[in-house]
């Protein structure tokens, strides 16, 4: 980029611009730009193993920034780490409601539940009826689930 200043108008004129990146950026330094952060898949494979076991997310993220000698040698944030199992991780409210809910059916003969799907077949609204005496209602807004127990 090549600047000059007007004489005239006091004002800083741009007479050059190359729009071409002219070098690669730094090795340690490619995941602070979000183009080229990238989490690849047996990565990914990793860190739900060790999350199956119990091993806690700062933890796994140590663990690759040890292996690769330091944090900023990753590859990538440990936001975008925990956003990519967020967006893996958005069903399974439902299906964790759904599976208790067919659960209580077996061990309380008089409980009663009806869900509604959309249709994608997402779970949005869940009301159950249980022995008759209590009522639980479970709605599901934006991948809240909300649990309301009334005795």
């Amino acid at each position: 980029m090549r600047i000059y200043l007007q004489s005239t108008t006091g004002r800083w004129i741009v007479c050059y611009f190359n729009d071409q990146h002219n070098h690669q950026l730094l090795p340690g330094f490619g995941c602070i730009h979000r183009s080229q952060s990238k989490i690849t898949e047996p990565d990914m494979e990793e860190v739900r193993s060790l999350r199956r076991v119990g091993i806690k997310m700062p933890h796994i993220y140590a663990s690759f920034a040890e292996r690769v000698g330091g944090y900023p040698y990753v590859g990538f944030k440990k936001k975008a780490l925990y956003n990519r199992l967020h967006g893996e991780n958005k069903d399974g409210v439902g299906h964790a409601a759904l599976k208790y809910m067919r659960k209580s059916v077996s061990t309380d003969p008089g409980f009663v539940w009806k869900h509604v799907v959309d249709s994608d077949g997402h779970l949005l609204h869940l009301f159950t009826l249980a022995s008759g005496k209590s009522t639980r209602g479970i709605t599901i807004t934006s991948g809240v689930c909300t649990l309301a127990f009334t005795p």
